[in-house]
């Protein structure tokens, strides 16, 4: 998985501190030829239901 923020979403320097707790603009997930169709659906709802806006699934074996 990779994920996204933009620059000016990030919190100011002097509260941050450890891992970021933002939803990212972006998020790609690359299917492997191990997860099931229903596997990615379920990520791509949880993606979703926690507001991420834009999510792409790559899938390398059909080129998609």
């Amino acid at each position: 998985m990779f994920a996204f923020l933009r620059h000016d979403r990030l919190p100011p320097t002097a509260e941050r501190s450890g891992s970021l707790r933002v939803v990212p603009d972006l998020v790609v997930e690359i299917r492997s030829p191990n997860d099931a169709e229903a596997d990615m659906r379920a990520k791509l709802g949880l993606f979703l239901d926690v507001g991420i806006p834009l999510v792409w699934i790559v899938d390398p074996q059909s080129r998609q």
